[in-house]
């Protein structure tokens, strides 16, 4: 099948004002106090699902969500959009009379009903339901899947070595392509490892949830050579590893539609958007609102 996955992320690294991978302002930023008005952009829609993956840590009760992706499925444009939400992005939580801080702190300050509350609230993404996995459980998940084959470079390859050292993962330059990538297959463990790299190629996060959609990229690949039968024997082997509020038989309807998925284009993006952010602190603040929102909305629903 041919690849009709698109990822509308730019790289804005080059951008010294905003956009940029460095902290540029460490002086207090005053933002307002009362609760934000969510854009009414993504009003709830029989032929569009949005389904919130969450990949979360469990050092605590509910711990941090450091993987956020919105699942969109447009049953009328026949697409799929995989958007990743930066972890720290400076959002208003809807707890204990508002809180601003980092996105990812919603989940772990009251699960993933507070974190989907927090994401409508300040991107108007009206969330149809989610799927969370913790980090280890997801090592099964993507074992289950058979593995994927992904394109790393060398020092994506050594971290991801030094993470699993039962790996037998080799870098052989001799089979790079003129970027400097090469094309391996990785287990479950390091696929984990690949995904949690905050470490390599500079951009921090940026690169992080690149990798994330990478990876549900070629997931959605892999799911579209497989049949029927074989998508249902991996949906009774994950579902148990899985946290949702998404019905058994709403799956079995998934799983009776894949067929028809293997033809919708996959595509991915990221908020905020290119170039409308910039770093404050520790935090990611989105400079253009307006503009983060409409460029998902039309990417999703047009």
């Amino acid at each position: 099948t041919a690849d009709t996955s698109t990822d509308t992320t730019a790289d804005d690294s080059s951008d010294t004002a905003v956009g940029t991978l460095e902290p540029i302002d460490t002086t207090p930023f005053i933002l307002p106090d009362d609760m934000p008005q969510p854009p009414d952009l993504a009003p709830n829609d029989d032929d569009v699902k949005h389904i919130l993956l969450v990949g979360a840590d469990y050092v605590s009760d509910n711990g941090l969500s450091d993987i956020m992706v919105v699942a969109s499925i447009n049953n009328t444009e026949k697409t799929i959009t995989c958007t990743s939400l930066m972890r720290d992005t400076y959002v208003y939580i809807p707890i204990d009379g508002g809180r601003r801080t980092k996105l990812n702190s919603a989940h772990q300050l009251g699960g993933t009903k507070l974190l989907m509350d927090t994401i409508e609230l300040n991107f108007g993404i009206k969330l149809d339901n989610y799927m969370k996995l913790d980090f280890d459980k997801a090592v099964d998940v993507f074992d289950h899947l058979g593995g994927l084959e992904m394109r790393i470079d060398e020092a994506e390859a050594k971290f991801i070595k030094g993470c699993v050292p039962s790996s037998d993962l080799v870098f052989d330059p001799s089979k790079a392509d003129s970027e400097g990538f090469i094309t391996v297959h990785l287990n479950g463990a390091e696929l984990r490892a690949h995904a949690r790299n905050r470490s390599t190629g500079g951009g921090v996060d940026f690169n992080r949830t690149r990798r994330q959609r990478d990876i549900l990229t070629a997931a959605f690949e892999k799911g579209k050579t497989m049949s029927n039968l074989q998508l249902l024997s991996f949906l009774a082997q994950v579902l148990p590893l899985v946290d949702t509020d998404i019905s058994r038989m709403e799956f079995l309807g998934y799983v009776q539609h894949a067929s028809s998925y293997s033809s919708y284009e996959f595509q991915t993006f990221r908020i905020p958007a290119p170039y409308c952010w910039k770093y404050w602190s520790y935090y990611i603040l989105i400079t253009d609102p307006e503009r983060t929102i409409n460029e998902w909305y039309d990417l999703v629903y047009n």
